[in-house]
This record gives structure tokens, C-alpha cells and sequence, in this order.
């Protein structure tokens, strides 16, 4: 995910932090795991030679995707330097630097690349750094770049989940504001979710689908752990925003993470993070 800050503060995480980098790194297995697919069903993987990953943070979408199918070629892109380092490195202790490469770009500008360049273009939780009004043009770039009878995949989330635990509900609605604060979920109670399908259209995508994605981390499940430690990780990396805009004090978001952490690993905690893929056919 891009670093935004020195276009408006746009990213509220610290994105140069290596616990970011971990972070992103175990959501991405977490996700990958509940899509249970790097493409959609509907996607041949036999027809994917070139693809990019826009705004790919420490690379593990793209670098599962270039470990899993020997015969494409993927190009990362992130506008953080440093996050890309991280994710050339991993590509080279897994050699597989000869089919992936991770290169600087901001994707809130024009694209680095010719037109037509790649047959799929993938991007995922955009809505973390990306202001609603910039996605029609995005969309459109990633079209640009896109080949004829090629894919835009976009996934998305609106909130970070429902659980019952009251604490962490607290802090998911507490960043979920100040997201909205600076634009980038929604406006006038819009949900980026909600338009996806449109911007893809827009775009000139054809046989636009989506499905719905359920990611159950409750007390006892194989991702429990991972999210987990995820959430609180992302917790402790958004407070200096939250704590700069006022949102809450430090005396309240001090007791709201203690309280959460102990619900996490209490009996009977349940938690889910529901996310939306939609993908057209780039005409």
C-alpha cells in the first residue's frame, strides 16, 4: 500500500515502520488464504503472462503469484522506496527475481508503462491511501496499461470487521472515522465497495463480477493468531493520526488497546473481516 503522506496524509498508518512491513506481510497470507485463490475462479491463470500489482506494499501478493505460476511474469509497484527494498530482497532469497520485479511509482499518478503491457492488473485495499474522488481516473490508468481482453482485479473493504468484542468494535469504528476524515472511504455515507463495479465500467470493463469474502479469525481458527497480532500491530501504527486529529485521547485509546488485547484471547471472542473482489474484462 502506498505511502501517501507527502501527498496529504492520506496513508494514516506509519508506512516506514518495519512492523508495517510484517503487518501487510501477514494480512497478505491471511487474505490469500480466505480468497482462497490468487485470481478469481473465473480468471484462467493459463492466459495471465504479464501482470502488475499496483500498490503492492512488502510484495507477497505478487511474490506468491510468481512462485505459483512458473510462466508469468509479475511487476510490483509501490510509491514507499523502502517497502520496495523489502520486497526485491524477498524476491531474491526466494530467487525469484528472474520473474519478479518491484519498481517505484506512485499510482495516483500517470502509470510508468506503455499501454496494453499487462493482462492483469491487480490491486488490493486501495481505499487505505486512496482519496474517492482520485478512483475513476485510477481505474482508468490501470485500463490504459491493461490489454485488450485482459483483467482489472480489485479488492476492497469498507471496515476492518465485526466482533463482540465492544472494545475492538470501538477502535475499528474509531479508524473507520478517520479514514473518513480525510476522504478516503467515503463521502456522504458512500462506501468504496459500493462503487467499484461502476469504476470499472467506466473504465470500459466488460463482464464486471464480484463475490463477497468472509475471513473468520474467532478464538480457535487456523488465522486466529495472525490477525490477531495484525490488528493490534495496525492499532499501535494508526495512534499517532488518530492522537494528531483529535479523535480520541491517549488516556482512552491506551485503555481501549489494553481491553482489546485481552478480548482477542478470551473465550468466546469472535471476529470477521468481510471484503469485496470485483473483476471486469478489459475491452
Amino acid at each position: 500500500m502506498d505511502d501517501t503522506t507527502a501527498n496529504g496524509d492520506t496513508y494514516i498508518m506509519d508506512s516506514r515502520s518495519g512492523a508495517e512491513y510484517a503487518r501487510l506481510s501477514d494480512q497478505d497470507r491471511c487474505v490469500n488464504e480466505a480468497l482462497g485463490s490468487l485470481f478469481p475462479p473465473a480468471i484462467d491463470p493459463n492466459g495471465v503472462h504479464d501482470v502488475l500489482d499496483a500498490a503492492c506494499g512488502p510484495g507477497g501478493w505478487a511474490l506468491s503469484v510468481a512462485s505459483t505460476f512458473s510462466r508469468t511474469h509479475v511487476t510490483g509497484i509501490d510509491i514507499n522506496a523502502t517497502m520496495i527494498g523489502y520486497a526485491q530482497a524477498q524476491a531474491k532469497v526466494r530467487r525469484l527475481d528472474n520473474v519478479v520485479r518491484f519498481q517505484v511509482m506512485d499510482v495516483r499518478k500517470p502509470l510508468e508503462f506503455a499501454s496494453h503491457s499487462f493482462d492483469l492488473v491487480n490491486a488490493r485495499f486501495m481505499a487505505s491511501f486512496l482519496p474517492r474522488m482520485e478512483w475513476p481516473g485510477t481505474v482508468k490508468e490501470f485500463a490504459r496499461v491493461a490489454r485488450s481482453g485482459g483483467h482489472i482485479v480489485l479488492t476492497e473493504s469498507d471496515v476492518a470487521g465485526e466482533t463482540n468484542s465492544a472494545a475492538l468494535t470501538e477502535v475499528l469504528h474509531l479508524v473507520s472515522d478517520a479514514m473518513n476524515l480525510v476522504h478516503l472511504y467515503s463521502e456522504s455515507g458512500v462506501r468504496v465497495t459500493k462503487s467499484l463495479e461502476q469504476s470499472l465500467r467506466d473504465a470500459g470493463c466488460r463482464d464486471v463480477q464480484q463475490t463477497w469474502h468472509r475471513l473468520d479469525y474467532s478464538l480457535g481458527t487456523p488465522p486466529h493468531r495472525a490477525m490477531c497480532e495484525t490488528t493490534i500491530a495496525g492499532m499501535r501504527l494508526a495512534q499517532p493520526f488518530l492522537l494528531s486529529i483529535g479523535i480520541a485521547s491517549q488516556e482512552r485509546l491506551d485503555a481501549l488497546f489494553r481491553q482489546v488485547e485481552i478480548d482477542m484471547f478470551t473465550g468466546g471472542f469472535q471476529s470477521f473481516w468481510d471484503f469485496l473482489t470485483v473483476w471486469g474484462t478489459v475491452s
